[in-house]
């Protein structure tokens, strides 16, 4: 929460197979969610809130569900 992180989310987190919760709350993100985390199946949880993405909130994979910033895949 708040660690003022800025730009966008970076393309490595794709690396983290086994990564179970990404929160980014209230922080300085930019552009869009990146397809890419629709594939890191292990995620249980998500949190994006207060950011400022721009873009439709992805619908595939982990996503296709979801139409929020905090999201709770268990």
């Amino acid at each position: 929460k708040g660690n003022s992180f800025k730009g966008v989310i970076p393309q490595s987190l794709e690396m983290l197979r086994g990564l179970e919760e990404i929160d980014l709350l209230q922080n300085n993100l930019l552009g869009h969610i990146p397809k890419f985390l629709n594939k890191l199946l292990s995620l249980k949880q998500i949190n994006f809130s207060y950011n400022d993405f721009e873009g439709k909130f992805p619908s595939e994979g982990i996503f296709y569900k979801f139409k929020c910033g905090l999201i709770f895949v268990a």
